[in-house]
């Protein structure tokens, strides 16, 4: 069954996508925050069917709603991410670019202009940002730390690491903005793929196994990483940047070994339930984490170029 998007005119669609986005923030903000991962899809796959002109509008209308609901800073910050993120996701699946860059290119942009914002806000309201987000993360780990010792799971001396491992992820913010970002994008792709592939235009199903690192990218990713750690040993003010560029290159070959194991276990017929628990068990067992990064890692050397037949080339 296919739906011709065609036979409704394009201002009918440009209000959907306006309404759906909106509905969806609405949601996000009021009760179930998840549901946030879905706030790019309607306008990246009207960019796909009605073009710039069509999506752009929809999106200040959207922006518009949101700010006149939830306030002009919310507004500008969602005007952002939204027009920005959604149609550089819809231009990658126009072009039919390799999903590397579908998803990649995205989650940078997503984690530069949160951290651009984090900054406006700051100058904005003369507070420092970072020092209240400091303060909210010293409650949380009180919380965490105060839950575990009424239940009497807090082993001895665990509570000075619980602390420090907070103040770390604080120091990492913008690797785990870029995370943020890649799964948004990760959700954004498979949806828009869903809809698109059944309408006329020549767009098929999300598939993880395209996402290919070709040796050339991993010769990138490790001469970035090298750099970042240099900078962090020889320049204090830039003393996390190694972690941070680390730990978003250990989430893409994560990511890399993922695709790879899926493609083997799809030949055999593996369930795609028990799959997807498969990878689920990565947040839980460290193990299997690392297990990922070492498959994504030297299976990127194979590959010269993107050998997936759809989704062009990595290079």
């Amino acid at each position: 069954m296919t739906f011709d998007m065609k036979k409704w005119t394009a201002p009918v669609n440009a209000l959907f996508a306006a309404a759906l986005t909106v509905f969806i923030y609405y949601i996000s903000a009021q009760s179930v925050g998840a549901v946030r991962l879905l706030l790019y899809f309607p306008l990246t796959t009207l960019f796909v069917v009605q073009g710039i002109y069509w999506a752009g509008a929809a999106g200040v209308l959207s922006v518009a709603a949101i700010a006149a609901l939830f306030g002009a800073e919310v507004g500008v910050s969602m005007a952002l991410h939204l027009l920005v993120i959604s149609f550089i996701i819809g231009m990658m699946i126009k072009r039919n670019a390799a999903l590397f860059h579908e998803i990649v290119f995205p989650a940078l942009l997503f984690a530069a202009l949160s951290v651009l914002l984090l900054f406006v806000q700051q100058w904005m309201t003369g507070q420092d940002v970072m020092a209240l987000l400091r303060e909210e993360m010293q409650k949380v780990t009180q919380q965490i730390i105060e839950l575990a010792q009424q239940q009497g799971n807090l082993p001895a001396g665990s509570e000075v690491l619980i602390r420090q491992v907070f103040a770390t992820m604080l120091n990492v913010l913008p690797a785990f903005l870029f995370i943020e970002g890649l799964v948004t994008a990760i959700v954004t792709s498979i949806f828009s793929h869903l809809v698109l592939s059944h309408t006329e235009e020549d767009v098929v199903r999300f598939s993880l196994v395209k996402f290919q690192i070709t040796r050339k990218i991993s010769g990138i990713l490790l001469g970035m990483v090298a750099v970042a750690m240099g900078l962090s040993l020889t320049v204090e003010p830039l003393a996390y940047l190694g972690a941070n560029i680390g730990l978003g290159v250990m989430v893409l070959y994560a990511l890399h070994g993922i695709a790879r194991i899926d493609e083997q276990l799809s030949r055999r017929h593996v369930p795609k339930a028990l799959r997807v628990i498969l990878y689920l068990s990565s947040f839980i067992f460290v193990f299997l984490t690392f297990f990922f990064v070492l498959v994504g890692f030297l299976l990127s050397f194979l590959y010269e170029r993107n050998t997936t037949t759809e989704g062009g080339n990595h290079e």
